[in-house]
């Protein structure tokens, strides 16, 4: 076996035409990135839910869209923040399917939800007992895991803003 070939049993694959290939790998695989700011400040409300894409242009200066596409299949979402949060924050998470017009996004499909005509509100929790801190003194929240269902880039929008304190929202592809 060379180095280079997966350490992975032989299974029987189907080409697109049919044909029955013995011998060749699927294997699914996804990189990990590292964790990225996707929403620069969780004080201030960001969505407006009829039209995503109006309200992350209008809050541009602490939206940040994130390329998922050729990169994962799923996306963790986290909340960064120091000092008392009294309010947890509400977020949504939505995924463009790639059709733009002038650096616009013409169509948003929100991740993580039955019903695609509105994105699935999550409240990012702050539990300082239990969420881990580093040593700048930032808390991280439990991430949180949304299906990136073929998006191309994914953004976040606050709904309902944080209270008390610094805080901002995460993404990592996985």
């Amino acid at each position: 076996m060379s180095v280079l070939e997966p350490n992975v049993p032989r299974v029987m694959c189907e080409r697109h035409n049919g044909e029955k290939m013995i011998g060749k790998y699927n294997v699914p695989v996804s990189p990990v990135s590292d964790w990225v700011d996707i929403h620069l400040d969780a004080t201030v409300v960001s969505a407006s839910p009829n039209d995503p894409i109006v309200a992350a242009d209008a809050a541009k200066a602490v939206v940040r869209q994130l390329r998922v596409a050729n990169s994962g299949t799923a996306v963790l979402i986290r909340g960064v923040y120091t000092g008392t949060v009294t309010q947890d924050p509400i977020i949504r998470v939505y995924g463009v399917d790639g059709n733009h017009f002038k650096g616009k996004n013409l169509d948003a499909i929100p991740v993580n939800c039955p019903d695609l005509n509105a994105a699935l509100a999550v409240t990012l929790t702050v539990t300082p007992a239990t969420d881990i801190e580093d040593e700048s003194g930032n808390f991280y929240t439990e991430p949180i895991q949304f299906d990136a269902r073929a998006s191309i880039d994914i953004f976040c929008l606050v709904t309902t803003v944080s209270v008390g304190g610094t805080f901002k929202i995460q993404a990592k592809i996985i």
